[in-house]
């Protein structure tokens, strides 16, 4: 059963600037065909290492679509590095030479940049994370109501220490349940993934998760969902960052920028903060 107030799906919108970048790549190939001794393109056959792109795992989805678009306008070839941000970070820290870092919170970037380890003033905001209640038992329909009744065992959530999710949690429920009747019933999880998870399988009634992962789920079909409104907590800003590796690398600056990535943005229920440019 899908919510009312789950995010509405939208059209396609044309891509006439991502055409034109196509063309332009095409003519560029054509000369480079003529001249034997000129240098192949970048991402093109024969030429540089795909665009390396680091993506917290609760954006992969997203992600890959983005990056198939990107590969279809362009020519460049995309490696998706997917996983927790934690692990992405060490990598970062570590010298994998990422170009891009898209995260699902603003500190990391933030201290990769004062560490040094990323371009200094290329932190955007591109997507703005959704809160959701997901109940996977029709019988109890996921909603305020719901929460302020008390009437389940377990509530999933991720933990605030590790992700921005679990902090607009906290937030919301403080805003709409008494903390002394929830401090016993709360199921902390490493990150919004495990809260889907623990709901669906049993270990809790309840979860609070990222509404990116019911949007185009299977699971928006199953049980029933709700969008935590955005003013019960603080915005749940998923923000890029241009890394070291990147710094002269202008398809890592293109990646986010045009209408199919805003768009894929949007269908996946993220809000657009600010236009991708």
């Amino acid at each position: 059963m899908r919510a009312a107030g789950g995010p509405p799906r939208h059209e396609t919108r044309r891509v006439r600037a991502a055409a034109v970048l196509a063309l332009a790549v095409l003519a560029l190939a054509a000369c480079r065909q003529a001249d034997p001794g000129a240098e192949p393109a970048p991402g093109s056959a024969g030429g540089s290492e795909p665009l390396r792109i680091a993506v917290v795992g609760s954006f992969g989805a997203p992600a890959r679509e983005i990056a198939r678009a990107f590969e279809e306008a362009t020519g460049t070839a995309v490696a998706i590095d997917e996983g927790p941000a934690e692990r992405l970070d060490r990598d970062v820290r570590a010298g994998v030479g990422y170009a891009l870092l898209l995260a699902a919170d603003e500190e990391r970037p933030r201290r990769l940049e004062a560490d040094g380890l990323a371009v200094a003033g290329t932190r955007t905001t591109y997507a703005v994370g959704q809160l959701a209640l997901w109940s996977p038992d029709t019988a109890r329909p996921a909603g305020e109501a719901t929460l302020r009744s008390g009437d389940f065992d377990r509530l999933a959530l991720p933990d605030p220490a590790s992700s921005p999710y679990g902090s607009a949690a906290r937030q919301a429920l403080a805003a709409l349940a008494p903390p002394e009747a929830l401090a016993d019933r709360l199921l902390l999880v490493a990150d919004p993934g495990e809260a889907l998870e623990a709901a669906a399988s049993g270990a809790a009634q309840l979860a609070l998760v990222a509404g990116s992962h019911l949007a185009m789920g299977e699971l928006a079909e199953e049980g029933s969902w709700w969008s935590v409104p955005r003013g019960l907590h603080d915005p749940i800003r998923h923000q890029a960052v241009l890394l070291a590796a990147g710094a002269d690398d202008p398809r890592a600056r293109d990646f986010l920028a045009g209408p199919a990535a805003q768009e894929i943005v949007a269908r996946y229920g993220y809000g657009v903060e600010q236009p991708l440019e």
